[in-house]
This record gives C-alpha cells, structure tokens and sequence, in this order.
C-alpha cells in the first residue's frame, strides 16, 4: 500500500476549501441537508500535514437567528446550530483515493485520535469527500460535501 505524504500531494490539497453543500444520502434513497440549505464551513489543509474543519448551518435562510437558536444562546443546547469542528493530522492515499483525518481536538470528544477515512474527487477547483456507512448512522448510505478552493477577494 503506498501512502503519500502531504508534501507529495500538496498541490492537490494543500489550501483553504469553502464548504459549498452538505449532503446526508439514507439507506432508503432519499436526501436531507442536515446543516441547512446554505451550510458555512472551512478545511485547512496545510503542507505540515495539518487539516482543520469548521462547518455550521443555519436553522432557516435568514442570517437572524431563529426562535429555537435564541434559546440556545440561553443555555438549551437542544437547539443550538448544527456545528462540526476538529483539527489533526492528514495523510493521503491516492491508490484507494481516500484522504485520513486524525483529529487531536474536536467538538465531539469521541473523534480524537480516531481515523476519519473519506474518499475523495477533484473536479478542478471542486473537491467532494464521501463517507461511508460504516462510520455513520445506522440509517445513513453516505455524507457528501462539496468543498471549492477558496480565493481571495
């Protein structure tokens, strides 16, 4: 199995990638967007071979907060916005085209030191990463993000 480290493939990760959509696929077929229709994020990846991941949503279209995030502002995480957050460590394996995230710090403390196998698919400045079900929910075929390369304005 040939591993690639991050300065081999650097050209092709390395950078800032602006989340575009966010994807859950269930067992049965259908679709949801569990961060809203417009989700924000980030991913890092660094030729040190760092990754940080910052994602959110939002409850509705509006940039104002909904009833139920108000109430999370108040201390009732029932009804916070949805977040995903880590940073860690990357490696790259071209042969399976499957990039690893190993986060040493997360907003889920059951994804520390674990590995976070993606596969993944350039489509010039597009990047899309797939999980599997094997690491999701019992009802969930696969999550899909859409990552473009983020450029300055």
């Amino acid at each position: 199995m040939d591993i690639k480290t991050p300065l081999v493939m650097g050209e092709l990760f390395v950078g800032t990638w602006a989340l575009q959509s966010f994807t859950e696929i269930l067992s049965d077929g259908s679709s949801v967007e569990p961060m809203g229709r417009r989700p924000q994020g980030f991913l890092l990846y660094t030729e040190e071979g760092i990754v940080s991941a910052q994602l959110t949503g939002f409850a509705s279209d509006s940039n104002e907060l909904s009833l139920d995030e108000s109430r999370a502002s108040d201390g009732n995480l029932g009804n916070a916005t949805p977040y995903i957050g880590y940073c860690g460590s990357f490696t790259v394996n071209f042969e399976l085209q499957e990039v690893v995230h190993v986060p040493l710090v997360a907003h889920d403390r059951r994804l520390v030191g674990r590995a976070l196998h993606r596969k993944f698919e350039f489509n010039g400045d597009r990047l899309t990463l797939t999980t599997s079900t094997h690491q999701a929910k019992r009802d969930l075929f696969e999550s899909r993000l859409v990552w473009c390369r983020h450029r300055r304005m």
